[in-house]
C-alpha cells in the first residue's frame, strides 16, 4: 500500500506538471507580456497588499506560489494568503526571526533552506522562490500532522491559542483569492 501511496503522489506531481506546461504553453498564457494579462485580477490583488510591488515582481511571485503549491499538493490560494498574511507580498519582510514573503522562523527552519538551495538555486531567506519553497514545504509538514486547514495555519503560525486569528484571517484572504481565476 505504501508503495502505492508514493506511486500515485509522484503521478500526481507528474500530471500538474504536465498541466502547467499546457496552459503555459496555450496562446492566452504565451502572450507577450509573459502571461501577466491572464492574470491581471490576481497580480492587482497582490499589488492592493504591497502597492510598491510591480505587475512583473507580483506576477514571479504567483509562479513561485503556484510551482510550490503543486510541488506540494497544496492550493496555490493558500499559499497566497499565508503570504498575504506573513508579509503583505514584502519580499524584504524580516522581524522577530522571521524572514522573506513566508516569514520563516530561521531558528527553527535553517536546514530546510540547505534543500531549497537545490531546488531553487538559493538558500537565503529573503529570496522570492526561496521562501515559498520553505513556506509550503512548512505548511504541508503542518497538514500532514494536523489534517485540517484551520490547524495547519495555527501549526504554521506557532499559535494554537483559542484568541488568535491568524487561522480565520488566513481563510478570509483564501476565499478572496479564491474567487479570482489562476491560469498559470
Amino acid at each position: 500500500m505504501a508503495d502505492f501511496k508514493g506511486h500515485f503522489s509522484k503521478l500526481k506531481r507528474f500530471l500538474s506538471t504536465c498541466i502547467i506546461s499546457i496552459f503555459l504553453t496555450t496562446p492566452s498564457v504565451a502572450s507577450n507580456d509573459g502571461g501577466i494579462s491572464s492574470n491581471i485580477q490576481v497580480i492587482e490583488k497582490i499589488q492592493s497588499f504591497n502597492p510598491k510591488l510591480n505587475q512583473e515582481d507580483a506576477y514571479k511571485i504567483l509562479l513561485d506560489a503556484v510551482k510550490w503549491a503543486g510541488e506540494f499538493n497544496i492550493s496555490p490560494t493558500t499559499i497566497l494568503s499565508i503570504i498575504a498574511k506573513e508579509s503583505s507580498f514584502a519580499t524584504n519582510a524580516f522581524g522577530k526571526g522571521s524572514y522573506g514573503l513566508m516569514q520563516v522562523q530561521l531558528g527553527y527552519h535553517r536546514d530546510k533552506f540547505k534543500d531549497a538551495l537545490h531546488l531553487t538555486g538559493s538558500k537565503n531567506p529573503m529570496d522570492r522562490s526561496a521562501s515559498i519553497y520553505v513556506g509550503a514545504r512548512i505548511y504541508k509538514d503542518c497538514e500532514r500532522r494536523y489534517l485540517r486547514i484551520e490547524r495547519a495555519l495555527k501549526c504554521y503560525n506557532g499559535n494554537f491559542s483559542a484568541k488568535s486569528t491568524y487561522a480565520k484571517d488566513v481563510l478570509r484572504l483564501k476565499k478572496q483569492f479564491d474567487m479570482l481565476t489562476i491560469s498559470v
